[in-house]
């Protein structure tokens, strides 16, 4: 895109691309960068950049034995 002043081989996409991938690995919610991208929904930013968000399973299972445990100990 020698037009845009970009070097060759970087196009407008790869710089979006990027700007997603930051704004994911600084922690942004997925709709917050879906409002970013000009996505129509979510559903959208999450079937494109899927791969880019964590996969927080472990994150769940500790709120939840976390939650398992107060109750336990409440009762």
């Amino acid at each position: 895109m020698v037009g845009a002043g970009l070097p060759e081989g970087l196009t407008p996409h790869c710089l979006r691309h990027t700007c997603a991938s930051l704004l994911v690995a600084g922690g942004a919610d997925p709709v917050a960068v879906q409002r970013h991208l000009g996505h129509r929904d979510v559903t959208t930013t999450l079937n494109v950049y899927a791969g880019l968000f964590p996969n927080r399973l472990d994150e769940i299972a500790t709120a939840l034995d976390e939650l398992y445990r107060a109750a336990q100990s409440a009762g």
